[in-house]
């Protein structure tokens, strides 16, 4: 493969050095690149926008907070050198994607996650990805696209299976009650 001379990153004030760990602050931070934090912490808040304001339990909703965040760790505890947030929006997108397919038939109000915040989400996420696909080394986007699998896992493991049996009954009954025909 091509190898990469670790340099500091266009906006950063330091950045990382050879042979030297990051410290927290430097792996919180991005070695004092401003830009990446507003990107990758904006990112992360729009994505705990459709957490916690779906129909989830609330330790639910904690649940895939802290397992966002947790990934994030366990792979600045596997791979040393690493540093930043982005998994953990990575992590969430992936949830997003497996909502969008499990409940894709389901009416808006028991839908787990709110359908208009996740696409929202998604879509700046998907810009995230693509933003740092062309501005950071290959590793980054497969770091990011692990990240999406592992949360769309987590969704399929975690998130409650959609009521799809008494859809059409759901479904008139809805109707009837907004006066539709």
């Amino acid at each position: 493969g091509k190898a990469y001379k670790i340099e500091p990153m266009p906006g950063h004030i330091s950045g990382p050095v050879p042979g030297v760990l990051p410290t927290m602050w430097e792996r919180l931070n991005y070695y004092g690149s401003i830009s990446d934090c507003v990107i990758n912490y904006g990112l992360i808040g729009v994505s705990l926008v459709p957490v916690w304001t779906g129909q989830m339990s609330t330790s639910m909703k904690s649940i895939f907070s802290v397992s966002a965040a947790g990934l994030q760790v366990l792979i600045w505890i596997a791979v040393p050198d690493c540093y930043g947030v982005s998994l953990a929006w990575s992590f969430l997108l992936g949830t997003f994607g497996y909502a969008f397919t499990a409940e894709r038939d389901v009416a808006e109000e028991k839908r787990m996650l709110p359908r208009q915040s996740m696409i929202a989400a998604s879509i700046l996420n998907i810009g995230g990805f693509v933003y740092y696909a062309f501005t950071y080394p290959p590793i980054t986007s497969v770091a990011h696209f692990c990240g999406a699998v592992v949360g769309y896992l987590a969704g399929a493991l975690l998130l409650p299976k959609a009521d799809t049996e008494n859809k059409d009954e759901t479904d008139a009954l809805l109707s009837e009650q907004k006066g539709e025909p």
